[in-house]
């Protein structure tokens, strides 16, 4: 299940950022590791072009505050997730960010939800992207199993707008 990456119409810089098409969205998937079914769930993070270049390839780093508590802060460690790729309008980074379903719900119940990544991007989310959340949780099968991380040689593919 895809909630595909949607335009953040709150950019909290100025600058080249101010240029740039960022977009969030989420990823749930289920993968069959044996005789066990595996799910993952990752935030879905796009820059596209805006004059910034490869920010997150310099620094890849998430923070995301929700009402006013870090629930998120650090490196995006795993080089699997990250993807750029050049579009005509500049680059175009996509990271995914796994997380469990207890905190996406946290994030999708904030009030005010604010997100930055690497050294530039700002961001506030707006009530329908995380709504969107919401009803991806919503669309999540009870018995899905979260935690294990199964060993995958093959890179995802990437969704772009």
């Amino acid at each position: 299940m895809l909630l595909v990456p949607v335009a953040v119409k709150v950019l909290v810089a100025a600058g080249p950022v101010a240029r740039s098409r960022i977009s969030v969205g989420s990823l749930f998937a289920m993968q069959v590791v044996a005789e066990y079914e595996i799910a993952g769930l990752a935030l879905v993070f796009q820059a596209v072009g805006g004059g910034l270049g490869a920010t997150l390839s310099v620094r890849p780093t998430l923070e995301i505050v929700v009402d006013g508590e870090r629930v998120i802060e650090g490196p995006v460690i795993d080089a699997r997730l990250y993807n750029i790729a050049p579009g005509p309008c500049g680059p175009i980074e996509t990271v995914m960010v796994p997380v469990l379903p207890v905190l996406l719900e946290r994030i999708a119940r904030g009030a005010r939800v604010e997100v930055i990544l690497g050294d530039a991007m700002r961001l506030a989310l707006d009530s329908s992207q995380l709504s969107g959340f919401a009803e991806l949780l919503g669309e999540i099968p009870s018995d899905a199993v979260f935690g294990a991380r199964p060993h995958v040689n093959a890179r995802p593919k990437f969704i772009t707008q």
